[in-house]
């Protein structure tokens, strides 16, 4: 999962984040990357599975932003996510969600993609 963390903070720092951080491992409460944007703070969590993805997921970026109090959680994985773990985002009003895979991810490039698909301005 590290090497999809780095290629996932490179791609961020293309996109104008700042202050891209792999947290480490043993003090993260599931935040593999924090970033700032715009003066909101933004974690992300990967997902490398073998199956898809599901609520689990949802419910633990749901924890940690309040551990962080960041103002956006998205959740990148290498599968797909299930529609319960869609379903799960839309019943959270308070908190932010985006649900990418890192095919998404790596579409991020100026002649591909000018606006990443999630909300993040």
């Amino acid at each position: 999962g590290v090497l999809y963390e780095i290629e996932v903070a490179k791609k961020l720092e293309e996109r104008g984040y700042r202050n891209v951080k792999i947290t480490k491992a043993s003090h993260k409460y599931n935040a593999d990357i924090l970033v700032f944007k715009n003066g909101l703070e933004y974690l992300f969590q990967y997902k490398n599975y073998k199956w898809t993805v599901g609520v689990k997921a949802v419910q633990e970026v749901s924890t940690t932003m309040e551990i962080y109090d960041a103002g956006e959680g998205v959740v990148v994985c290498n599968t797909t996510y299930s529609k319960p773990a869609y379903t799960a985002i839309e019943k959270i009003d308070d908190k932010p969600i985006q649900l990418l895979t890192l095919n998404e991810i790596k579409a991020w490039s100026k002649n591909k993609l000018e606006n990443p698909v999630f909300c993040i301005p």
